[in-house]
């Protein structure tokens, strides 16, 4: 497996309020923090760094990836609300949390909550396949608007979900096969708002993943870069390997 990442200011915000996770060789995550001050930075990185031990100490006990996921956003959520109550200028900060676990199997099993994104390039053809939890993607989910019209709605940034902001919490799980020749690439919205999905294709398509981050971050500042961009970018996937992954 060959794994490359790097997260970016931006050529507009003077804070870095993204943080990326990947730890070991089977668990990636990014996290979009949002929030006064630098709320939004403690937020993003608090987030995964409760993330990772809760969702790690669930797995050395046995537990299987589902409800290890589930465990970790809940704890995850609980601790960032707390902590946003605890410090005024914490107040009303909360992050995005989109995280990948790879099994020993090749299994990709995905937790979803708020609008980072996981894509899939596979065969030439570029999936996305987490679903935003933006007011507008549940319009594209209920088809009544498309993905296309999404990309350019004026709330395309209003999120439905998000970690810390209120004690109840929705992630959206899932799971599916990795091939050998899959590229998979984690981001947040800075990466994804400023490229379109054939960009992002043509970026994946270059076939050695540190290529592939630098072309898609060249070409997102070159586009705008408009927010703080962070991306994870992760291939040569081979069943051979063990990820020391509990199913």
């Amino acid at each position: 497996m060959r794994v490359s990442s790097k997260t970016h200011l931006g050529l507009i915000r003077e804070n870095n309020e993204d943080a990326m996770l990947v730890a070991s060789s089977n668990l990636f995550a990014v996290a979009d923090g949002m929030g006064g001050s630098n709320a939004g930075e403690v937020a993003s990185h608090s987030a995964l760094h409760i993330f990772r031990a809760v969702l790690e100490k669930q797995l050395e006990d046995g537990q299987g990836v589902s409800y290890a996921f589930r465990k970790a956003i809940s704890e995850t959520n609980e601790n960032i609300y707390k902590l946003s109550g605890d410090k005024p200028e914490y107040k009303g900060m909360g992050t995005t949390l989109t995280a990948l676990y790879i099994d020993k199997y090749n299994f990709a099993h995905v937790a979803q909550v708020g609008d980072s994104r996981l894509y899939r390039y596979r065969n030439g053809r570029l999936t996305q396949i987490t679903e935003d939890q933006t007011l507008v993607g549940e319009m594209v989910k209920a088809g009544k608007i498309t993905r296309h019209e999404a990309k350019v709605h004026p709330h395309k940034n209003l999120l439905s979900q998000a970690i810390g902001v209120s004690k109840i919490i929705q992630a959206e799980l899932s799971r599916f096969e990795i091939k050998k020749d899959d590229v998979l690439l984690l981001c947040s919205d800075g990466l994804s708002n400023m490229l379109t999905e054939e960009e992002i294709a043509n970026g994946l398509s270059l076939g050695e993943p540190q290529k592939c981050v630098e072309q898609l971050l060249e070409l997102a500042l070159k586009n705008g870069g408009r927010d703080n961009i962070t991306l994870i970018v992760i291939d040569d996937f081979d069943k051979e390997d063990d990820h020391g992954a509990n199913n």
